[in-house]
């Protein structure tokens, strides 16, 4: 829970032990994926969201 609340510093979230597997580490990081396809893509917006809510 500790390293769930510390990667969501800032994004408001329900403090939820059912959500753990959502913890942000659980994803591939998006710098990393776009450096890799940088031949393919161009970025023309970048998102970040404020708020995440998940159903437990």
């Amino acid at each position: 829970m500790t390293d769930l609340e510390s990667a969501m510093c800032g994004i408001e979230f329900r403090h939820s032990h059912a959500l753990l597997d959502e913890i942000p580490s659980a994803y591939k990081d998006i710098d990393e994926v776009i450096q890799n396809a940088k031949s393919l893509i161009e970025v023309e917006h970048t998102l970040f969201f404020f708020i995440n809510i998940k159903g437990d």
